[in-house]
């Protein structure tokens, strides 16, 4: 059997490995000359580990991240409304919740995946499929040939866009920024910060970098030069508890990035024949759980299975999207009323959450996290 694989990000990579793994060739295709990743950190919850640790590159990646330290959500003055302990989803889990830098993580997968069967600056044009097989086209002319095509080429999903044209990407009501800052002596607890109607969050990395991002409430599709963006960040979020204004101070404003916070529609399926989606092409979800990464690559983990142990490949195929639906729907509307409660902007709203979130000691977010972090076996 022949894997054609759209996309070489997290689930693209994660993906290449597994199948591989499974007896199946894979051709992978990246539209960019290079593999690489943009200047930011990730979480990689237990789940996702032990999908890694299933396919062989868990140990690598746990080698390049930080898993130490204690998470909490505070409000702007530092007050703990939840606090989280890595150890204890350590040992609940069986294993570690790991940041890292993104692009470290696809480095690492890109060993895994190596170079055999690995096709760069491809974008994809064009497929057609029939009972024999896939066909795929790119714009620099190569084509390629296989038993299944799949799409994991991000939320902008060329591959989504031949096979589910009226998907849509909905904007979530907040925009975002990114940044990374070597500033190790600003290194503080990992976790949030809420305010009203904004956020701000940290995680330490394992190379003495903070990777920070924040968030608050503004119409769409409002560009900010690099300069800009960090004038913007400094007056939000004046005033509020160390070391938040001296990490955007600190921080390069070329470095940060912007972007809307958008999530995509829930599809009606994710396989058309003998194509599929994964991980953002499937479900684009807003970052609040840090789970977005993590469903890519449980995606294809099973996958992988599915392909490996039902034929024909279309049985394959359904059975992988059915068997990942409902957990993948339930972490995005998780996600969204994280959203939700995090950017309120009311202050006697804010001021109930708060109240609520400190009384219950976060009982709520906490079984929610934990829950995902435990509740799949690789």
């Amino acid at each position: 059997m022949r894997a054609l694989v759209v996309g070489g990000g997290i689930g693209g990579l994660t993906a290449g490995i597994a199948l591989r793994r499974a007896g199946i060739e894979v051709e992978l295709f990246e539209r960019a000359p290079a593999i690489g990743e943009v200047g930011a950190g990730i979480s990689l919850w237990p789940n996702a580990i032990r999908a890694l640790d299933a396919i062989g590159v868990g140990a690598a990646v746990r080698e390049l991240g930080c898993s130490q330290g204690d998470g909490a959500i505070r409000t702007w003055r530092g007050r703990t409304m939840l606090a989280l302990s890595m150890a204890e989803i350590e040992r609940a889990s069986g294993a570690p919740v790991v940041m890292l830098h993104r692009a470290a993580l696809i480095e690492a997968l890109r060993q895994g995946f190596g170079d055999r069967g690995l096709n760069l600056g491809c974008e994809l044009v064009d497929f057609e499929q029939d009972g024999r097989g896939v066909r795929a086209r790119f714009a620099n002319g190569q084509r390629a040939e296989g038993d299944l095509l799949i799409g994991a080429d991000g939320w902008r999903s060329a591959v989504r866009t031949r096979i589910l044209p009226a998907a849509r990407n909905v904007y979530a009501g907040y925009t975002g920024l990114r940044g990374l800052v070597d500033a190790p002596a600003l290194r503080g607890t990992i976790g949030e910060t809420w305010g009203r109607g904004a956020r701000f969050g940290q995680i330490p990395l394992v190379d003495g970098r903070i990777y920070w991002f924040a968030s608050w409430n503004a119409p769409p599709d409002q560009p900010l030069t690099p300069e800009q963006r960090k004038e913007r960040a400094l007056s939000i979020f004046r005033g509020w508890h160390a070391p938040i204004e001296d990490l955007i101070r600190a921080t390069d404003p070329v470095t940060i990035l912007h972007d809307d916070v958008r999530e995509l529609e829930t599809l009606p399926t994710w396989v058309e024949g003998r194509v599929a989606l994964l991980g953002d092409a499937a479900h684009a979800m807003t970052p609040n759980l840090g789970q977005g990464g993590c469903m890519a690559i449980e995606d294809a983990l099973v996958l992988s299975r599915c392909l490996k142990d039902v034929q024909p490949v279309e049985t394959a195929l359904e059975r992988y999207w059915r068997s990942r639906r409902e957990r993948v729907e339930a972490v995005v509307r998780d996600s969204r009323r994280f959203g939700f409660f995090g950017q309120l902007q009311n202050p006697l709203l804010c001021a109930l959450r708060d109240g609520i979130t400190i009384a219950t000691q976060g009982r709520w977010g906490k079984a929610v996290v934990l829950d995902y972090a435990r509740g799949w076996s690789p």
